[in-house]
């Protein structure tokens, strides 16, 4: 990716937390629909772990919707 080497990535949302909590990212790039943990559930643990240093996550999915894009503003603040 344009010069980045290592760029750690999740396979599921679990993973993604976990990583989140053992590593200080300022960015996050998070799917909604992930096995085993949604990015609802990781973002929501994301956010209110004190290991995490509270990042700026940027939520990405393939739905549209109102309804997806009301509760990751919700979820989100």
């Amino acid at each position: 990716m344009l010069g980045y080497k290592n760029i750690p990535s999740a396979s599921n949302g679990l993973e993604g937390f976990e990583m989140a909590e053992k590593t200080h990212f300022d960015l996050i790039l998070m799917d909604i629909q992930m096995p085993v943990m949604d990015g609802y559930t990781a973002l929501e643990r994301i956010m209110s772990s004190p290991l995490t240093g509270q990042p700026c996550v940027v939520a990405l999915t393939a739905n549209a919707d109102m309804v997806s894009q009301t509760v990751i503003l919700r979820e989100s603040n």
